[in-house]
């Protein structure tokens, strides 16, 4: 007999008796071996499933940790709750997921449901209200369980486009109630048709020192390695460019399982039937973070760094590196598998040649001071002052360091802090000295990080002592600057004195620099809720939600960026 665990609530009896009694009449279902419920939950939408992104498909300084689900190719399709339960979160964000709904099951799971244009009447009367009397467009709520109480198959929102979204899709999650972790949708029956294998693009081959600096190797590649006899003598890992595909789509797909073998023997195993969002910036562990950087590839490493800390890895010896210095030829196997069972494996030789001359470690350029991954280390310059936090990093190494004076305006020298392409796990801090800064600017200043293609990335900062001081998540060119610029708005259908033809008023709205902080929007001095599409720049209002009536109407916004800078716009406008 399965026992639901139900985890306390900080409600009074009443309401917890409720909770109670509703989740043991919901609770019962069919368990697979390996815990989860595999004839719980029903499909999100009521067509079949095809995905545009999967579980633990690579995507930038993450793992996707759900299915991304079309919708026809057009928002507006009815999105189902997957079981019974109650609406439990309801966030909305210019970016990230835009508009998501979460709803907790009695099962100890949660669904998730990102990306949508609107939830069910009820819901989107209640977020209204709320969004109106905070003055505020982004929000994260956390309603009682007896508020939305939801049945399996009922309507709970309409598909849309809204946050980092490129298209009419789903964001679909399931996660663990109790760890927040979510879990690969298809160990609860979710399905999709797929009879297509994986595909291997390149492979590279990491040569390393006998003692083992994490940071400097070299590399061979390779465009095929079937049946291929390699030579080499000493330590040495194995990568490769891999994606997976569903039946009918083009789009590139993460893998499900990969494995390593060497003479029949598993050294390396990667799986991927759950994740945590504590560890999930350790994707650029899991691939080959500098080749993602240089030249844009997503390189898998069949072998794990001293300090990452997925726990998807089954790994023998050491950390899937191997010694190839016995003098013997060794076989070596790469499997990759999808969840359904569909395979690809790459077999070829390696030879370990004891006259071919081993990987020497490189001279360090510009070495400045020896880093510890287990502990905080501390980097005190006369221009540059650092504390890079414990489990920051992936290993030991040396931190190289120069500075050189900028050919633009800018009140620091450009601090040039070890490689873009070595990885950061937690934000470091960082304080750059200021030169020749004028006190009128004071509050304006900010530290940027320069990119590839020489743009300005700000990451925030803030003056004291002669130093601004922010925090950052990677290496890389940092240089102050200052942001003196008010954001821009542009009207898209709004003309002063002129009628209004459409339902809803829209602006662009442009930051040069810092970014947009805050926005509001009043009509005849009261504030009306404008929504934010981060991707497109764009802000609207809808008059008729807003009960703005026929005849001539004032507007007023006001736009103001993180360094304090503000614009605003005044427009009259008619409704007939």
């Amino acid at each position: 007999m399965q026992y639901l665990k139900i985890k306390p609530f900080a409600y009074p009896v009443k309401k917890v008796c409720y909770i109670i009694i509703v989740f043991f009449q919901l609770g019962s279902g069919l368990f697979a071996q390996n815990g989860h419920p595999k004839n719980y939950f029903r499909s999100p939408i009521d067509y079949n499933i095809q995905i545009v992104g999967n579980f633990g498909e690579i995507r930038n300084n993450h793992f996707h940790t759900g299915l991304d689900i079309l919708t026809k190719g057009v928002v507006g399709q009815n999105i189902y709750a997957i079981a019974d339960g109650y609406v439990s979160r309801i966030n909305i964000s210019p970016g990230g997921y835009g508009n998501a709904i979460y709803i907790t099951h009695p099962n100890g799971y949660v669904s998730v449901c990102g990306h949508l244009k609107s939830f069910k009447k009820e819901i989107e009367v209640y977020l209204d209200s709320v969004q109106h009397a905070r003055k505020q467009f982004k929000i994260n709520l956390y309603p009682l369980p007896e508020k939305f109480p939801v049945k399996k198959g009922e309507v709970i929102a309409l598909s849309g486009n809204s946050g980092r979204s490129s298209g009419p899709h789903i964001h679909f999650e399931i996660r663990e109630r109790e760890s927040e972790n979510p879990i690969n949708p298809y160990l609860f029956g979710i399905d999709i048709k797929d009879d297509v294998s994986p595909r291997f693009f390149s492979f590279v081959q990491y040569n390393f020192s006998d003692t083992m600096d994490w940071d400097n190797f070299s590399k061979k590649k390779y465009n095929s390695l079937n049946g291929k006899t390699l030579k080499t003598n000493g330590k040495v890992g194995f990568g490769l460019e891999l994606y997976d595909y569903t039946t009918g789509r083009h789009n590139t797909n993460g893998i499900y399982k990969l494995t390593l073998k060497i003479d029949d023997t598993t050294h390396f195993e990667s799986q991927f039937d759950r994740l945590s969002f504590y560890t999930n910036r350790y994707i650029n562990s899991y691939i080959d973070y500098g080749e993602r950087i240089n030249t844009r590839k997503k390189v898998v490493k069949c072998f794990v760094e001293p300090n990452n800390r997925l726990a998807n890895y089954n790994v023998k010896d050491k950390n899937g590196i191997y010694n190839f210095n016995d003098g013997k030829k060794h076989c070596v196997e790469i499997i990759a598998k999808d969840f359904y069972g569909n395979s690809k494996k790459v077999k070829f030789y390696v030879k370990s040649d004891l006259s071919y001359p081993t990987y020497k470690k490189k001279t360090v350029k510009n070495f400045k001071q020896k880093l510890f991954f287990q502990k905080t280390n501390y980097i005190d310059f006369q221009e540059l002052k650092l504390t890079i936090h414990r489990n920051s990093l992936l290993y030991n190494m040396d931190l190289m360091y120069y500075s050189t004076i900028p050919k633009f305006k800018a009140y620091s020298k450009i601090h040039h802090i070890h490689k873009q392409s070595t990885p950061l796990f937690n934000k470091i801090s960082m304080a750059i000295r200021v030169n020749n800064l004028p006190d009128s600017l004071s509050e304006k200043v900010l530290i940027a990080r320069i990119s590839k293609n020489n743009k300005f990335i700000p990451i925030g900062g803030k003056l004291i002592d002669g130093f601004v001081i922010a925090k950052t998540n990677s290496f890389g060119n940092f240089v102050v600057l200052t942001d003196t610029s008010p954001p821009v708005i542009k009207p898209v259908n709004l003309v002063n004195n002129k009628r209004v033809r459409q339902q809803t008023i829209k602006f662009k709205i442009f930051d040069n620099l810092s970014g947009i902080k805050s926005y509001d929007g009043y009509i005849d001095g009261k504030w009306v809720l404008f929504k934010y599409d981060a991707k497109y720049n764009l802000i609207e209002c809808n008059l008729e939600k807003e009960n703005i009536k026929s005849g001539k109407h004032k507007l007023f916004l006001k736009i103001i960026d993180y360094k304090g800078n503000i614009t605003t716009f005044t427009s009259n406008f008619i409704i007939k």
